[in-house]
């Protein structure tokens, strides 16, 4: 059985709804997923196959209109009542921090959109990492263990949690649960980039994190749309669609790249290998396009073709090694 974890706080929601629609174009088909953060109202979302209103969610509002996970009311009430005093957090009741969360405008939008009968009903087995109801602390969660009425206000809560406590307790759990129901290959939305080693599960896990990192820019109207567009081409990349670390480059083969240095002075091949850490030749170009992409400034949202990133590299003057390297390839 093939699973889908959507993990990340608030900022990543638009980022997951665009990986889930590359792997929707790469012919994927899960049959349960997981969520944490935003992740469980995105994973819920997509467990009753309401995949076109999300993108429509994240595609035409911004955080401040949607979620007000970052209200000012919201934050103010939690000061108030220290829930974000890491001190006393572990002995608060969890009821001022659910009056808390009912004030925001996302209750409600939970309670709209996502139906229990529906998560119940479906295909698709439903689960998620929240917090418990009488302590704050994180719990594991099957939609078919969650007591009726409560499914909204555990979504609610799982996306406070990276605020309220963070994820590093709960780290640990998310590929287990979904080995739990006989998943063996898994597909894992890193959204907050976090490092973890999944060679010591028996499941099959694919990532997918940010080629880079998110800012809160993201309250701007335009980010949304753009980390939508990353989380897209970053699940394609994690597919060998494109080539790249923070930028996408077109694939082309090793033969390509072995001829682009065919006139390259072997020693400044070598120099340049050792000053981007890289361990092939193909790895040795790419890296020095991305260097001096990023040193002039071009869009990293772009889908460049080697070839005329190098013809580009050639018209430059700038010195140094790398771009001395750039300027001896072939085009």
């Amino acid at each position: 059985m093939v699973g889908l974890i959507l993990d990340g706080k608030s900022i990543t929601g638009s980022y997951q709804v665009g990986a889930y629609y590359a792997l929707k174009k790469c012919h994927v088909r899960f049959k349960a997923t997981l969520g944490r953060g935003i992740g469980a109202f995105n994973a819920a979302m997509l467990t009753v196959k309401k995949d076109k209103l999300l993108k429509e969610i994240w595609t035409d509002a911004t955080l401040k209109d949607i979620l007000d996970l970052e209200d000012e009311m919201v934050i103010k009430f939690f000061k108030e009542n220290n829930l974000l005093d890491e001190e006393n957090i572990k002995n608060i009741s969890t009821k001022k921090l659910e009056e808390g969360m009912k004030i925001s405008n996302f209750s409600a939008f939970v309670r709209n959109n996502i139906k229990e009968d529906e998560i119940n009903s479906s295909k698709i087995k439903y689960s998620m990492i929240s917090l418990k109801k009488n302590k704050i602390e994180p719990i594991k969660l099957y939609s078919d263990n969650i007591k009726k009425g409560d499914l909204a206000d555990y979504i609610v809560s799982s996306a406070y949690m990276p605020l309220l406590i963070g994820y590093d307790k709960s780290n640990p759990w998310l590929v287990p649960m979904l080995e739990k129901i006989d998943c063996e290959k898994i597909y894992y939305v890193n959204a907050d980039n976090v490092e973890y080693n999944f060679d010591k599960y028996d499941a099959e896990v694919i990532e997918i994190k940010p080629s880079l990192s998110f800012g809160h820019a993201f309250f701007d109207k335009e980010n949304p749309l753009i980390n939508m567009r990353r989380g897209y081409l970053d699940t394609l990349k994690a597919f060998d669609k494109y080539d790249g670390d923070s930028y996408y480059f077109e694939k082309k083969k090793d033969s390509f790249y072995q001829k682009v240095i065919k006139h390259v002075d072997e020693e400044l091949l070598n120099v340049a290998g050792v000053i981007l850490k890289s361990n092939s030749t193909k790895e040795t170009v790419i890296k020095a396009l991305e260097y001096m992409l990023n040193s002039t400034n071009q869009n990293n949202m772009n889908i460049y073709n080697p070839i005329d990133v190098i013809r580009y590299g050639k018209t430059l003057k700038t010195r140094g090694i790398i771009f001395d390297f750039i300027r001896s390839l072939n085009k």
